[in-house]
């Protein structure tokens, strides 16, 4: 291997400190939000669209722990998946604080809050390096040199 091809090994092998940081908040934030979805599941509201919402929190949770574990790996769509859940799981998680602070008052939802933005923040900005990371490997496979990463 000689330059280029060097230098693409490193970067689809390498994860970037945001690409990290980014996979732990997002799969940190699903923790935490599905936590505050089974915290809440079985409560009952005369609002029906309140009755969903510890489902709809359960299902973007779970759905963020592998998405994480994709980001930490590099891949690009989990950036901008992370991105997307995370994003739409701050303003969730967001509404659910203040819609339900006189009835319910979940420290589960309080620490989802904060770990949602900042799985966002860092998603949005490792979508340059995941990219880069995917298109590195992209070119090791058209070498023949499908490692895996």
């Amino acid at each position: 291997m000689h330059g280029a091809d060097e230098h693409d090994l490193v970067v689809a092998a390498a994860t970037p400190s945001t690409v990290k940081a980014a996979a732990a908040f997002v799969a940190l934030a699903g923790l935490f939000v599905a936590l505050t979805g089974l915290q809440v599941i079985s409560l009952r509201w005369s609002q029906p669209w309140r009755n969903a919402m510890p489902l709809v929190f359960l299902a973007l949770g779970v759905a963020m722990i592998p998405l994480g574990a994709k980001l930490y790996r590099g891949r690009a769509f989990a950036a901008i998946g992370g991105l997307a859940c995370a994003g739409l799981c701050a303003l969730g998680t967001c509404t659910w604080f203040v819609v339900t602070w006189g009835s319910v008052f979940s420290l589960m939802n309080i620490a989802a809050v904060p770990l949602c933005v900042l799985g966002a923040l860092f998603s949005a900005l490792s979508i340059p390096a995941t990219r880069r990371m995917d298109e590195a490997r992209a070119r090791l496979a058209d070498q023949g040199l499908d490692v895996g990463f």
